[in-house]
């Protein structure tokens, strides 16, 4: 599993939707700009019951952990969001343009969804590999959603339907 999600991350769209997951990271996650890692604490509290919720680092030896950390990012999405509106000038002028306008795209997070959707049954499996309880029959269970879910949204998954023109200028700039 972890050589397929190797693959699959290494596809140009599905790798540029994972630049700006570690981007956001250095900015917002881990205190290094103290301003906007300091507002991003004060809205993520606000918006989660007082708890502060953070993200996850992708680490290239593991392409599951880019998965996972792009999925933290998009449940962090109105966080992100609301710090770059609410927050003062002097604290969110840290942030390049680029990526303000980015957070704030509607396609950036469509695109970054559909692939999560695309490929959420490869982590559950990747994850039972790394149990110790015997789990063949949950694997057996998630390879069968796994099927009918590519089945069920073939269309939606379909990269030649989707217009990621805008993201993708964002993105490289």
């Amino acid at each position: 599993m972890s050589l397929t999600l190797e693959e699959i991350a290494k596809i140009p769209e599905i790798y540029l939707i994972f630049l700006p997951c570690n981007r956001v990271h250095d900015l917002f996650g881990n205190g290094t700009r103290h301003r906007p890692h300091a507002a991003f604490v004060k809205v993520s509290k606000e918006l989660n019951g007082g708890h502060y919720v953070g993200f996850i680092r992708g680490f290239d030896g593991h392409y599951g952990s880019h998965f996972k950390a792009l999925l933290h990012m998009i449940r962090l999405k109105p966080t992100l969001q609301k710090t770059i509106m609410d927050s003062p000038p002097i604290t969110i002028n840290e942030a390049p343009d680029k990526m303000k306008e980015l957070l704030m795209m509607p396609t950036y997070w469509d695109l970054a969804t559909r692939i999560y959707k695309a490929v959420y049954f490869f982590l559950c499996i990747l994850h039972l590999g790394d149990n110790k309880e015997p789990g063949f029959d949950r694997f057996l269970c998630y390879i069968r959603r796994m099927e009918q879910h590519l089945v069920d949204n073939a269309e939606e998954i379909n990269w030649a339907d989707m217009d990621c023109y805008d993201a993708e200028t964002c993105i490289l700039s």
